[in-house]
């Protein structure tokens, strides 16, 4: 099965050439990286790791999260050879080898069904991880029924019949991941969960998740569903 990871991409950590070549050894040999605006402190990074399977797709300014992951599926919708599988992940290191290939094992025995990588979360959790899930999980369970103690998760595996639908979800940053959600949920797609590991590089500094102004982003895209659901 062709399978398509897009890894969205602002201000990348200087190890992201190590994940990409361990990506490629496991034998992904289809990643579309996202320069979300990073500027020319990071170019050199972007430019050491395209290869024949690695795509560079450039943004000139920040545009979010949200929108990079879009222009990673419109660029799949522009090809000929479309993929089977999507998966989506995170650059900072978050996300670990062994978890994109499990993630990728089960939707290829569940092809018609969206996987999300599902951490744990518990008091060591950065805080800013914690405020952003907890927002979101508790408006999308007392609104939409939607129980995932996970949220934001960036590991997700799609079908790829749904590339036309997760390139127009309205959303550019951080909450387009739950506006995705709350669409599936709507269209009645079948949502399952693996778990991964959980792992916060220096309390999770590298992210760019801002959680006060961000969480206020993703509940405020939540109301209009809810009001329309009314």
């Amino acid at each position: 099965m062709h399978c398509t990871v897009i890894i969205p991409a602002y201000r990348p950590p200087e190890q992201l050439p190590t994940f990409l070549n361990s990506l490629q050894e496991k034998g992904f040999s289809d990643i579309i990286l996202i320069d979300d605006g990073s500027g020319e402190d990071y170019r050199h990074i972007f430019q050491s790791v395209e290869t024949d399977s690695v795509t560079i797709l450039y943004h000139s300014s920040n545009q979010g999260k949200g929108e990079a992951l879009k222009t990673g599926f419109r660029h799949c919708l522009r090809r000929n050879d479309q993929p089977d599988i999507i998966i989506t992940a995170d650059c900072d290191g978050q996300h670990q080898i062994d978890d994109i290939l499990k993630l990728f094992y089960t939707i290829k025995t569940d092809s018609q069904t969206v996987f999300l990588g599902i951490r744990s979360f518990h008091v060591n959790t950065p805080l800013r991880s914690r405020i952003g899930n907890q927002t979101a999980a508790g408006i999308l369970r007392l609104f939409y029924g939607i129980n995932l103690g996970d949220t934001q998760t960036g590991l997700r595996a799609f079908p790829g019949t749904l590339l036309p639908r997760l390139a127009n979800i309205p959303g550019k940053r951080y909450e387009y991941e739950t506006n995705v959600l709350i669409d599936m949920a709507k269209n009645r797609e079948h949502i399952k969960t693996v778990e991964i590991q959980t792992i916060y590089k220096e309390h999770n500094a590298g992210s760019h998740y801002r959680p006060i102004r961000d969480s206020l982003r993703v509940t405020a895209a939540m109301l209009p569903h809810f009001r329309r659901k009314q």
